[in-house]
């Protein structure tokens, strides 16, 4: 197990250092970290969160059934990394992106596996024609427009702290008047895992359509 991790240690450390798209949006955020990442206008904010409306943009998405958050993200990664490491149909390698996100849709009992959806975005230049995989496991998925109440936490997040986060998420949203998907919350994760300090982390529950 710890040369496992100590491999998809350095796996992510060569993706976050990729070569960045030729194709770059000027108002990127900063906690991008130079990496393509999906467009947003911050459109309002409450105690503890913000609301953010995102552009509708294509993504590699892999989907695991697993009972622990972090083995199942640990092997999505795999996949979506050997994707873009050059399993796809051209053979090409694609630029690593950010956030690495995972949809969690929470099982109905404990001794069920929770379905988590892992997905890095589609570089601006690959956005109108992505690679297509090699891997049945791995697809191209377009999401639409959206618009998301996002927390943000520091730190090095494992499955406990997600979970934490999003119940945090909960409670600064429970007086309010924003409605949201109660069947699934996503996660965001920005940074390689040799990243020490100013980590960037966060839970987006998606705003009901209306």
């Amino acid at each position: 197990m710890m040369c496992k991790t100590l491999l998809l240690a350095a796996i992510v450390v060569v993706a976050v250092t990729a070569k960045p798209s030729l194709v770059k949006y000027s108002d990127e955020p900063a906690f991008c970290k130079t990496l393509d990442c999906p467009t947003f206008n911050k459109t309002g904010e409450g105690k503890g969160y913000e609301i953010r409306a995102y552009s509708p943009a294509k993504w590699v998405s892999t989907t695991i059934l697993n009972l622990n958050y972090d083995e199942a993200v640990e092997q999505g990664f795999e996949y979506l990394f050997k994707y873009i490491s050059g399993d796809n149909v051209p053979g090409i390698k694609v630029d690593m992106t950010a956030p690495v996100t995972t949809r969690v849709i929470p099982a109905p009992g404990p001794a069920c596996e929770n379905n988590f959806t892992v997905s890095f975005f589609v570089p601006f230049i690959h956005q109108d024609n992505p690679p297509q995989p090699s891997n049945p496991e791995v697809s191209i998925t377009s999401l639409p427009a959206f618009e998301a109440y996002v927390r943000v936490f520091p730190g090095r997040a494992k499955q406990d702290d997600w979970i934490k986060n999003a119940e945090l998420l909960k409670e600064s949203l429970q007086n309010t008047t924003a409605e949201y998907d109660k069947t699934f919350y996503y996660t965001a994760g920005y940074d390689s895992p040799f990243t020490i300090f100013e980590r960037h982390n966060e839970i987006w529950f998606f705003k009901s359509s209306s």
